[in-house]
């Protein structure tokens, strides 16, 4: 094994009877499937809960999983089939949605502190204003860095599809924040 090893690496060596390499995969998404119950609205411990749920799902699957499909997508698959068992029909509240921030980037002035509160605030009310198919695929590609090739296995969804929703996403965000990108 390399000396980090990847997902389809870790996989094998749990299957062969390494359970430290099933502690691995769940220490490496813990923080990204977190973020991603906490941006649809789950509180903290319901956030847990999901967490733990998605893992002891693919603990019971992993025998049967086609380890040679990558690993994230088929995680995220789970992870987003447990969500929306818990996920109320309205879909996400503005204030769960995080706006991923740089950093590197330089502490803005305190005088622009209230200034960037408001812009957060703008983006994460026109992304929850998304249709859910549009919303999900913007979130999954922006929030958590899955590929459109990724995501379209994520959400059972044509590649072609992911795409489409995609650019409805971004061009819904351009008209609903038209006024922040004049200069």
């Amino acid at each position: 094994m390399s000396p980090t090893p990847d997902d389809r690496e870790l996989v094998l060596a749990f299957r062969r009877g390494d359970p430290s390499m099933f502690e691995a995969l769940v220490r490496r998404y813990e923080a990204p499937l977190y973020a991603l119950f906490r941006r649809h609205d789950v509180q903290p411990v319901a956030a847990e809960d999901l967490f733990q749920e998605t893992f002891l799902r693919v603990y019971r699957s992993l025998p049967t999983y086609d380890a040679s499909l990558p690993f994230r997508p088929w995680l995220y698959t789970v992870a987003l089939n447990c969500l929306r068992k818990k996920l109320p029909a309205r879909g996400p509240r503005a204030e769960s949605l995080q706006v991923a921030e740089d950093p590197s980037a330089a502490d803005p002035p305190p005088e622009s502190g209230a200034h960037a509160t408001e812009l957060a605030e703008r983006i994460r009310r026109a992304v929850l204003a998304l249709p859910a198919g549009p919303r999900e695929v913007f979130v999954l590609y922006q929030y958590d860095g899955l590929t459109y090739a990724e995501i379209a296995a994520a959400v059972s969804r044509p590649l072609g599809t992911v795409k489409s929703q995609m650019h409805e996403a971004l061009r819904r965000l351009r008209l609903a924040l038209a006024d922040l990108m004049k200069v």
